[in-house]
């Protein structure tokens, strides 16, 4: 099994890069075309038939147990439920490089056979590009030798990987997100340069990049609400490194759909749309050698492994191709940057795109500082949720403003009057908010957050009561807008969150923000693959009882592993979240902590707003009115009547 496996991932390397050379040489119209094409659309899709079958090779292996390779051995036990010895392809170092490459290489072959299926011709230079990806990311899989054989069963699976569900939905999206990106960046070295297809290029990038971005932002969330839910600290994020680095590459994907969305093509949008399309993806990179090379200690990371200089060289010769790109791109492009007016939505959506930059560059830098101080003077700088919440608190604000100010602007200047009319509504919507929501809670941010949803939610009804303003993709992007703002109101109110912990007897209780929780009962068993003790709590709102819930404490003996399963009792503008820090059944006693979470669910709430009402933008419809770009965006310095239809 291990040379047959290796074997297919030797196959798979070779019909990559044999497919990627093809390409080249059907950039190049060396030979003939129609053959090279041909030839390499055939390689491109063995390679993706060759990973399948190491992949197949992999899950049998993990399933059936004891066929003598490492990495089963190493990340199954017995007894490990079948879902989770699947889903421990993606568990450890080695098999999740092969999740990134199949799903890579899916994307890579999608987008050939969509080009073919459409009648359109193939672009050589984009199939190339995606092609030496896979190529690169194949040597990765082999450097990193997933099917080593090995005589003996260590396994030592990560507990935090095998105690939740989303431990089979999280990555695959993350990594659906990761490799959709790649289309964008190989496009991006295809851009026409004589800007006379950039309508139609520009509708395969925002095609691909909404595609990969719907999916990447639930990741996101689906993450989120993991670490809520099985890590006891009663958090969601801790600005770790690698939680960012899946946060960077979706902020610039974002700032991507904001300059080459349909209704967003603004002077300049093409050479920005080159150069964040190139950004996102070399940032996915930035995350794949973040992850996997052992510079940062995190929770989330995998250990120290030789692949860093391997994943060092590839974001190096991408990040570097991206650049020379770009820059050749910017001196043929320059004559399509004008300035805008100032009250317009071209302003609004160039400050949404700045925006978005610069907080990706300050999430960088508190990413990657604190390990370059470490290697180059020797002392730990600690950068936590403090400095991130004073450096980019500020900037996101600006970005919801802006984000609630778009819809109501035009492409050109509006006049007074104009603005004075569309602000009417909306602002005094926003001014109730603002006035009842400091009235209630005295809490100045928080208002401020409050009054900017109100801002949207009057706008949205504005737009809906509007037949003029209706369609499926202008209702889509408000409530994508509306998720936002939703999302901004939970963050705000969970900084409000109130904890305490100590430890009481049975029938004590501890209590915060009027909320109790009484111990009613200690015991400790086991089920087999871990010991637990669980206690029975009694959640309580002033006299009034509110349910009983039963934290956990669960150790793992093998790994030596003790985690905590919080309970969470979920109410419409709270969370209330137990968590059993330790126990002494023969005492009667329990270390509890309690945490009060204000308006926690709302943050899923708005996550599933964001993602649906992208879905929702994103469908066909209106597609003459919907894709014609406003006058200002005109390409060519003279431009006839159609030039931007």
């Amino acid at each position: 099994m291990s040379v047959i496996g290796t074997g297919l991932l030797v196959l798979s390397f070779a019909a990559a890069l044999v497919a990627m050379l093809l390409w080249a040489a059907a950039a190049r119209k060396r030979f003939q075309a129609t053959r090279v094409s041909a030839g390499a659309r055939g390689a491109s899709y063995l390679s993706l038939v060759f990973i399948l079958g190491a992949v197949a090779l992999m899950e049998f292996a993990l399933l059936q147990g004891g066929t003598g390779l490492n990495y089963p051995a190493t990340v199954t036990e017995p007894g490990l439920p079948t879902y989770y010895r699947f889903t421990s392809l993606w568990s450890a170092m080695e098999g999740s490089l092969m999740l990134w490459l199949l799903t890579l290489a899916a994307v890579m072959v999608l987008f050939i056979a969509r080009r073919t299926r459409s009648g359109s011709q193939d672009d050589p230079i984009a199939s190339g590009v995606l092609c030496g990806l896979v190529a690169a990311f194949g040597l990765v899989v082999l450097i990193a030798h997933p099917f080593a054989a090995t005589g003996e069963l260590n396994g030592s699976p990560s507990p935090l990987l095998q105690d939740h569900p989303a431990m089979g939905i999280h990555p695959p999206l993350l990594y659906l997100g990761f490799a959709g990106l790649a289309v964008p960046f190989a496009l991006s070295f295809a851009a026409p340069r004589d800007r006379s297809s950039s309508v139609l290029w520009a509708r395969s990038v925002y095609a691909w990049t909404v595609g990969s971005w719907i999916p990447l932002t639930a990741g996101i969330l689906l993450g989120a609400w993991w670490s809520y839910a099985v890590l006891g600290w009663g958090g969601y994020w801790a600005w770790d490194p690698v939680e960012n680095a899946s946060l960077m590459p979706w902020l610039l994907a974002t700032a991507l759909l904001h300059s080459i969305g349909p209704r967003t093509r603004a002077a300049g949008w093409y050479l920005w749309s080159i150069v964040l399309a190139g950004a996102a993806f070399s940032f996915v990179l930035l995350a794949t050698f973040l992850t996997r090379s052992g510079v940062v200690q995190s929770i989330h990371a995998f250990s120290t492994s030789p692949l860093g200089p391997a994943l060092l060289l590839i974001l190096a010769l991408a990040a570097g191709a991206w650049i020379i790109n770009a820059a050749r791109a910017g001196r043929v492009l320059r004559r399509s940057m004008s300035d805008a007016p100032l009250v317009s939505r071209q302003t609004a959506v160039l400050v949404n795109r700045i925006l978005l930059v610069l907080i990706t560059g300050i999430i960088l830098l508190g990413s990657v500082v604190p390990t370059a101080m470490l290697a180059v003077t020797g002392e730990r700088v600690s950068v936590g949720p403090p400095w991130y919440a004073r450096t980019i608190a500020p900037l996101a604000l600006l970005l919801l403003l802006s984000m609630a100010l778009a819809p109501l602007l035009r492409w050109r200047q509006l006049g007074r009057a104009e603005l004075v009319q569309a602000l009417k509504l909306p602002a005094i919507c926003s001014a109730a908010v603002v006035a009842i929501t400091a009235f209630t809670t005295s809490d100045l941010w928080l208002s401020i957050a409050s009054g900017i949803a109100g801002f949207v939610i009057a706008d949205l009804v504005r737009r809906c009561s509007t037949p003029a303003k209706r369609s499926l993709r202008s209702i889509g992007a408000l409530l994508a807008h509306f998720g936002f703002a939703v999302g901004a109101v939970a963050v705000v109110a969970g900084g409000q969150a109130t904890t305490t912990e100590q430890t009481v007897l049975i029938g004590e209780s501890l209590q915060t923000q009027g909320t109790s929780a009484t111990l009613i009962t200690v015991e400790r068993f086991d089920d087999g693959r871990r010991s637990i003790a669980e206690a029975s709590v009694l959640l309580g709102d002033g006299e009034k009882p509110l349910g009983i819930v039963e934290p956990q404490l669960r150790w793992y003996e093998q790994q030596g592993t003790v985690l905590a399963g919080p309970a969470i009792r979920s109410e419409p503008f709270r969370d209330v979240y137990v968590t059993l820090l330790n126990v002494d059944p023969s005492e009667g006693s329990a270390h509890l902590r309690l945490t009060v979470n204000p308006l926690i669910s709302w943050l899923w709430v708005s996550g599933l707003l964001v993602v649906t009402g992208s879905a929702v933008a994103a469908l066909p419809g209106s597609r003459r009115r919907q894709n014609s770009p406003p006058p200002e965006v005109s390409l060519k310095p003279h431009a006839s009547k159609g030039a931007g239809s």
